[in-house]
């Protein structure tokens, strides 16, 4: 993975944000955005007009800033994968119906939200499956700002966006990002997901016709052909019965099947069963009204039974996700309330002599390996699978009736022509940190900070998550094999209130803090001790855990029968 996203719209970076204790999606705009005032201001008021609105599969954006000469976008960071980076995979009919089913209801109730409302950008970039099987909708506020900049159709498909023509009486030459554009935007990804290829938005509307019979010669199924075909026309606008609005494409997506045959279920068999689960957000879940909710008690979605008759959402996805935007290298944009991600981490190689055969070390073995050679023994060991270290590949032994040769000392020709196979090269990794950190790369679990772990030389983008706080942090490291490497890790702080029945005098890990009521204390996430001493009821005492998010609050009560919440 790229350790930065970019697109036409700009470069995005993972920073995080110790003001909001949350981490951020910053999004540099190109110069043709950073550069008009027009967009700048349609930017600004769209996001202001949108703060109140919450959604389960509707991103969080916070703020517009400027750093001299760009235009920044500050979003919360939605954790997972972009559809685009998927798409190799993420393809056929299973998908596209899901995609349909979830993302259509929310541009309906996007669209009544507030008259005029849409997202206008509907893209492979723009949704993301989270690491729960969600999708989530992103970057919602470009639709009206990107209006203002009256691009015609030809520049807007240069950004990859299609447009449809306009309603009567609109002037043609001026295209406009609505609701219908939302449903045509989202059709025509849902088309390249049942081809399984990216197209190229060059394609609308010429080439859509051929496309869809494209797609029909190779569906297997008459009646998904013939739903799915009249749904993707009328979305893109390209039927006399064309939607009118996101809302009639949603109540139309009913009709859709909802289940597949067994030929197109059984071509999902190329995916990793290991990663095929069978949980799955239902639809009814996006039909939510969007409405203002207050910061302490966000909308949150419920897991439902999926309905009786479907099959789940391909769960492989879950097992692919991994965090999209990054730091690109160790070059971020320092704000005075961003803290940007850590530079990428050099140690010094250091030559290893060849192993003779691809036997995976442990940490300490790979640190040790610079000594000199394995030995090169005689006799083949019993048939068995090595398992290999964390982040590094599994090795088979070779059958027992195999024997290895070593090369004479005084054969130079023998040794020659029986070259050494060069084992794969590790090196070690600590991590330090007042939390235990779980490391995970694309996905995939290593192992934890409280041990050494042995690596695969090379780049690594590595993400540290602690799920009691909330914590998750993303940093490059290069790992030269044969050498330890060390990364140390902070935390941010969180905040918390204390209080005590009738009062208490309060030590947090052995330091004093005053009397109670204490309000808003600034602690670093994780585990903390609190002692309540008063001089006549004794003493007592608690832990608390400090999130990343929202505000721990803790009462003490001494008085008779109390006790503590």
């Amino acid at each position: 993975m790229p350790p930065s996203f970019a697109d036409a719209f700009g470069h995005r970076q993972l920073v995080f944000d110790p003001t909001a204790g949350t981490s951020l999606e910053v999004l540099k705009f190109a110069d043709l955005f950073s550069k008009s005032p027009e967009f700048e201001t349609a930017l600004r008021e769209r996001t202001d007009a949108l703060k109140h609105i919450h959604h389960p599969s509707l991103g969080t954006v916070h703020r517009v800033e400027r750093d001299g000469e760009a235009l920044l976008l500050l979003s919360k960071h939605t954790t997972g994968r972009r559809v685009a980076e998927l798409q190799a995979k993420a393809q056929g009919p299973a998908f596209a119906l899901e995609l349909i089913r979830l993302v259509t209801p929310l541009l309906a109730t996007l669209e009544k939200s507030a008259p005029g409302m849409s997202h206008g950008a509907i893209s492979a970039d723009r949704i993301v499956v989270t690491r729960d099987g969600r999708l989530v909708v992103v970057e919602h506020v470009l639709g009206s700002a990107i209006n203002a900049l009256k691009l015609s159709r030809p520049q807007l498909a240069e950004i990859g966006l299609i447009v449809p023509a306009g309603k009567p009486g609109a002037d043609p030459a001026q295209p406009v990002l609505d609701s219908r554009a939302d449903i045509a935007q989202l059709a025509f990804l849902a088309l390249s997901l049942l081809l399984g290829r990216p197209l190229a938005a060059a394609d609308y509307p010429d080439k859509v016709s051929g496309l869809l019979d494209e797609f029909v010669m190779a569906a297997g199924s008459p009646m998904l052909a013939a739903k799915m075909r009249s749904w993707l026309e009328r979305s893109m606008q390209l039927s006399p019965k064309s939607f009118a609005s996101a809302s009639e494409a949603t109540e139309a997506a009913k009709d859709l099947p909802d289940d597949l045959d067994v030929r197109i279920h059984n071509s999902l068999s190329q995916f990793p069963s290991e990663a095929v689960t069978s949980s799955r957000v239902a639809p009814k879940a996006a039909d939510r009204a969007l409405s203002p909710a207050p910061k302490e008690n966000p909308v949150r979605e419920a897991a439902v039974p999926a309905k009786s008759g479907r099959r789940p959402l391909v769960g492989w996805l879950v097992g692919a996700l991994a965090v999209v935007a990054v730091a690109e290298g160790a070059a971020l944009f320092v704000w005075p309330y961003v803290r940007p991600v850590a530079p990428v981490i050099e140690v010094r190689p250091a030559a290893i002599a060849p192993a003779p055969a691809p036997v995976i070390p442990d940490p300490a073995a790979a640190v040790s390996a610079a000594s000199g050679p394995a030995p090169v023994t005689t006799t083949a060991p019993p048939p068995q699978t090595q398992q290999a270290s964390p982040g590094g590949p599994a090795a088979s032994a070779p059958p027992a009736s195999a024997a290895v040769t070593p090369a004479k000392p005084d054969t130079a020709a023998s040794a020659a022509a029986d070259p050494v196979t060069q084992g794969p090269r590790f090196g070690g990794l600590t991590i330090s940190s007042p939390l235990e950190l779980q490391v995970f790369e694309s996905g995939k679990l290593l192992g934890t900070n409280l041990g050494q772990l042995a690596v695969n030389e090379g780049t690594h983008m590595f993400e540290f998550v602690n799920e009691l706080t909330g914590f998750r942090y993303s940093q490059s490291v290069t790992v030269r094999a044969g050498k330890m490497t060390n990364l140390a890790i902070s935390v941010p702080k969180g905040r918390v209130s204390i209080n005590a029945v009738p009062w208490a005098e309060v030590l947090i890990d052995g330091s004093a803090q005053g009397q109670t009521p204490l309000a808003n204390l600034s602690l670093p996430i994780g585990s903390h001790e609190i002692v309540f001493r008063h001089p006549q009821l004794g003493e007592r005492k608690q832990t608390v855990v400090v999130k990343v998010e929202g505000l721990a609050k803790v009462t003490q009560t001494f008085q008779s029968g109390g006790g503590s919440q």
